[in-house]
């Protein structure tokens, strides 16, 4: 294991962009695929396994799967709890003045 003072040290000194993915690595989400799960069925929201929209074959799959993100990205934001670790690593970078995008 190794800690985040002896993580930013191997880092490079010269400016740097790091990329926070958000789903389950920077915030805790798995409420959220638990609900889509339950609210929209396993085969449109699964729990467990990631799906995209060109997976799903009728046009009645696709809204809800584009309902259940729009629901993700707006209502469901105050249920995620954000993960300590994702913050201290952001925090590090953005005080070596780097720029730290999630996606």
């Amino acid at each position: 294991m190794i800690t985040l003072a002896e993580l930013a040290k191997t880092l490079p000194k010269e400016r740097a962009n790091f990329v926070f993915d958000v789903d389950d690595n920077a915030l805790f989400t798995s409420a959220w695929f638990q609900c889509g799960s339950q609210t929209y069925g396993p085969d449109i929201a699964p729990a467990d396994v990631p799906i995209r929209e060109e997976e799903l074959k009728t046009p009645e799959e696709k809204q809800k799967y584009r309902e259940i993100w729009a629901k993700m990205n707006s209502d469901l934001n105050q249920y995620s709890a954000k993960k300590w670790i994702a913050d201290k690593l952001i925090a590090m970078h953005k005080s070596r003045d780097r720029f730290v995008p999630l996606s």
